[in-house]
């Protein structure tokens, strides 16, 4: 935007688009705008986000975008890890330049390698550079080696179950880790979200320490509603302790008993 001497705005230059149902915007402390998209079919439910990083970078060479692939990055140590960054890519075709620092004081320049880890937790980054200097990078991805993330299990209510306004819905469910066995209820937490559209609306919960529990169905009057019930499972990190600690999330989705088509 140009402002004049009265900052008063006198013309305005598009420098992003193609921005898909922009739920939040946030000036990061980079000083790159991030915004967070959500976008889904309301129909069949099916639906996809993202976290979308834009800079202005000026001139005619544009930043590559950086993609980052660590399979897998928990498990029983020593952990045997693939790290792949064949996806990045430059919108203008220059050659990339790869740097990963691997955690340990290691790096590498290889786009794809694999590397074993013994117990410990690490943290990886990602730097793509492209022939005009310009990068992107991908912090902080996290390796467990020697800790297997728990599953979360919903066994109530079934996925895809119909549901009557007013009705109380009971949710139930379980954790399980290959290190500790049954999670305790102490470690499992709920949260309820109801969807209208295209719009995600917080209706229940967070509640922490059970596993199970019940919520009425309101749908506030609005048609083509929903409800998602997640389920959201820690670890203790045994046996590398809290530092190691995983997480693991299940969710099953609900719909009205009239109004099918509308309400899918």
């Amino acid at each position: 935007m140009v402002l004049d001497e009265t900052n008063t705005p006198v013309m305005t230059e598009v420098f992003a688009s193609g921005a898909l149902t922009p739920a939040d915007i946030q000036f990061g402390p980079d000083g790159a705008l991030y915004y967070v998209s959500f976008s889904e079919d309301p129909y069949s439910g099916a639906g996809a986000g993202a976290i979308v990083r834009t800079s202005y970078v000026g001139g005619s060479n544009r930043q590559p975008a950086a993609v980052a692939r660590v399979i897998p990055d928990n498990g029983a140590a020593p952990l045997s890890v693939t790290f792949d960054a064949s996806g990045s890519e430059d919108v203008d075709g220059d050659a990339l330049t790869f740097n990963w620092n691997l955690g340990d004081g290691e790096q590498s320049a290889a786009p794809t390698l694999q590397k074993t880890y013994p117990p410990g937790v690490y943290t990886v980054d990602l730097t793509v550079t492209d022939s005009g200097g310009l990068s992107n990078s991908i912090r902080a991805s996290r390796v467990v080696s020697g800790n297997t993330r728990p599953s979360a299990i919903v066994r109530e209510p079934a996925p895809g179950a119909l549901y009557d306004e007013g009705e109380v819905i009971t949710f139930h469910g379980v954790g399980i880790d290959t290190e500790e066995g049954l999670i305790p209820c102490a470690r499992l937490t709920w949260t309820v979200f109801r969807r209208h559209l295209r719009h995600t609306h917080p209706f229940f919960g967070p509640v922490y320490g059970a596993c199970d529990g019940s919520f009425t169905i309101r749908s506030e009057g609005e048609s083509q509603s929903s409800f998602e019930i997640l389920l959201s499972v820690d670890d203790t990190g045994a046996p590398l302790g809290t530092v190691g600690v995983l997480t693991a999330e299940a969710a099953v989705r609900i719909y009205p008993r009239l109004g099918l088509g509308s309400g899918r």
